[in-house]
């Protein structure tokens, strides 16, 4: 195997019998990885686009870059 990156999101609901008394669970599992990389990278690229005017130089833009993109590292 090998590290992956994922997100999920899940929800927890007891289940009864006709009497009222739990006699179980149910998990309910949802896959949100996709839209929490794809919010993630319109962030980052939201914030790379932020005000681009106050970069005078190229070493102000490489520095620039980097600060935004080091919210990102994933």
């Amino acid at each position: 195997g090998y590290p992956e990156e994922s997100y999920h999101t899940f929800s927890y609901s007891p289940l009864r019998d006709d009497n009222g008394h739990v006699v179980g669970m149910l998990c309910v599992v949802s896959e949100d990885t996709e839209r929490v990389i794809g919010e993630r990278r319109m962030a980052t690229l939201r914030d790379l686009g932020s005000d681009p005017s106050v970069v005078r130089t190229e070493e102000e833009m490489l520095a620039f870059s980097g600060r935004q993109l080091s919210g990102n590292l994933a």
